[in-house]
C-alpha cells in the first residue's frame, strides 16, 4: 500500500497494547500505538474500532454519573479531525490536504452564491454530518456539499438543529475525489458512496473525479423518465426544460448586445450614457461567452446503476484528450435538478494543482 497521510486518534478511554495488537489484526492497514490514549491511523481507510471500544458506555464527567457512547465522545474528543461513522464501530477520517480542501471549498462556494443568489438556505460542508440509513448502513456521513430545502432545515427540532448530526438526508450532494491513494479516496469507493446516498434517501448528486478526470450525475430513478424510443435511458423532466432555456438564453443575449450595439450609433463617445452602454455589453458578452465556450450537460442519457435498480448514473469526461496537469478543470457546466434547479456546476475554476 502507497504511503498515506495520517493522523493521530486520541481515546477519552485508556487501550492497552494487547487491545490493539487485535485491532491490528483486524484492520489491512499499517498503524501505530503511541501510548495508551492514542494511536496513528491514516486518512480516507474504513478503521474498524471494536477492539478498542468499551463494552459499556463511558463516563464522561467525574462530577456526575452521566454516561455516553463511545463513538460519539471519541468525534467530540478528536475535534481538530473531520470523522464520519460508517456504522457501530468503524469510522473513516476525511482528508485535509491543501488540494482536496481548496476543490472542496471552491464546489461550496458555487452553490452558496446560487443559494445567496437566490435567497435559499444555505448548504452545509463536510463537517456536518448526516445521520443516513439505507440497505445495510446505519452512520453519519459528511458529503463536501449538501444542501436542502430551507423548510427541512425549519422543520427539524431546534435542539437537533443545534448538534452536529442532521437526522434527515439532504437533498443534492457533492463529493470530491482528489489525488490520494487512500482506499477510501478510490474511485470504486466513491461511486459506491454515492449509490449509497441515494439509496439512503438523497435525490441527485455530482462526483467530481479530479483524479480519473471524470464528473459523474446521480439520481433516483423515480424522478426520471425513459427517453422516446430508449426505454432503459432517463432523462429528468427539468434538463429537458433546461436544454431548451439555454438556448433561449444564447438567442436573447446575442439579441440584446446586437441591440445595444446599434444604440451606440445614438450615443457615441462623450454623450452621456455610453459609457454604460458599453458596461452592459461587456457584461452581457462575458455571460454569452460562459454559456457559448462551456459544454452544457444535464441530467439525461442516464441508465440504471448495476445491482441498483432504483439510483441512475453519467459520466461526463472532463476532456476529449489527455492534458497534463491543468491548473484549472475543464470548461464544463452541469445543470443540477431538483431541489437545486437552476443551479449550474461551473468546473472551469476548479483547482486542479
Amino acid at each position: 500500500m502507497a504511503n498515506l497521510e495520517t493522523h493521530k486518534l486520541k481515546f477519552p478511554w485508556s487501550i492497552s497494547e494487547k487491545e490493539f495488537r487485535k485491532f491490528k489484526e483486524l484492520n489491512n492497514f499499517t498503524s501505530k500505538y503511541i501510548d495508551n490514549h492514542c494511536i496513528e491511523v491514516p486518512v480516507e481507510t474504513s478503521i474498524d474500532l471494536l477492539p478498542l471500544l468499551p463494552l459499556l458506555p463511558i463516563h464522561i464527567s467525574n462530577s456526575a454519573p452521566t454516561l455516553s457512547k463511545s463513538i460519539p465522545e471519541l468525534i467530540k474528543f478528536n475535534g481538530h479531525l473531520n470523522i464520519e461513522t460508517l456504522n457501530k464501530s468503524t469510522i473513516n477520517i476525511k482528508i485535509m490536504a491543501d488540494i482536496p480542501t481548496r476543490q472542496n471549498g471552491h464546489l461550496l462556494n458555487e452553490l452558496c452564491n446560487w443559494t445567496i443568489l437566490n435567497n435559499l438556505a444555505l448548504p452545509n460542508d463536510s463537517k456536518a454530518k448526516f445521520h443516513l440509513i439505507g440497505p445495510n448502513i446505519n452512520g453519519k456521513f459528511g458529503p463536501v456539499v449538501a444542501y436542502f430545502p430551507h423548510e427541512q432545515h425549519m422543520a427539524i427540532n431546534i435542539e437537533k438543529r443545534k448538534k452536529n448530526t442532521i437526522p434527515i438526508p439532504p437533498s443534492f450532494v457533492i463529493e470530491n475525489r482528489s489525488y490520494s491513494e487512500s482506499p477510501n479516496n478510490s474511485r470504486e469507493y466513491k461511486m459506491n458512496k454515492m449509490v449509497m446516498y441515494m439509496e439512503c434517501g438523497v435525490q441527485s448528486g455530482v462526483l467530481v473525479d479530479s483524479k480519473s478526470r471524470v464528473a459523474d450525475i446521480y439520481c433516483i430513478k423515480n424522478l426520471l423518465q425513459p427517453h422516446i424510443d430508449q426505454p432503459n435511458v432517463f432523462v429528468h423532466p427539468h434538463a429537458l426544460l433546461q436544454i431548451q432555456q439555454t438556448q433561449l438564453d444564447i438567442i436573447q443575449l446575442q439579441n440584446s448586445i446586437a441591440r445595444s450595439q446599434q444604440s451606440l450609433q445614438f450615443n457615441p463617445m462623450g454623450i452621456e450614457g455610453h459609457q454604460d452602454i458599453l458596461d452592459s455589453i461587456q457584461i452581457k458578452q462575458t455571460q454569452l461567452n460562459i454559456l457559448i465556450n462551456n459544454n452544457h450537460f444535464f441530467f439525461e442519457n442516464m441508465t440504471v446503476v448495476p445491482d441498483h435498480p432504483g439510483v441512475c448514473h453519467f459520466s461526463i469526461p472532463f476532456w476529449n484528450q489527455e492534458q497534463y496537469q491543468p491548473q484549472h478543470g475543464p470548461n464544463l457546466i452541469i445543470h443540477c435538478v431538483g431541489d437545486v434547479n437552476g443551479f449550474q456546476l461551473n468546473l472551469s475554476s476548479f483547482p486542479m494543482v
